[in-house]
């Protein structure tokens, strides 16, 4: 499995948690979202999955191989 990290943006601070897996990211995110609910001074969210690239060796947007979508289900 490739080394994967999910992003948090909330009013346009970013942090990044390391996870184990997609069934892991999926959790935090879900988790961080809805405690984003319970804050009254969030004015927007943004939430999504990076892959690590040993080529480039850099954090790329993970896509499904199968499907071409991200995290979300978005093409």
């Amino acid at each position: 499995m490739a080394k994967l990290r999910i992003y948090h943006i909330r009013n346009g601070e970013t942090k990044y948690h390391s996870v184990t897996d997609l069934t892991h990211a999926r959790t935090l995110i879900n988790a961080l979202a809805q405690s984003d609910l319970l804050e009254d001074n969030i004015e927007y969210n943004v939430f999504g999955c990076e892959e690590w690239n040993e080529d480039t060796l850099e954090w790329e947007e993970w896509y499904d191989p199968e499907t071409g979508t991200d995290i979300d289900g978005n093409h």
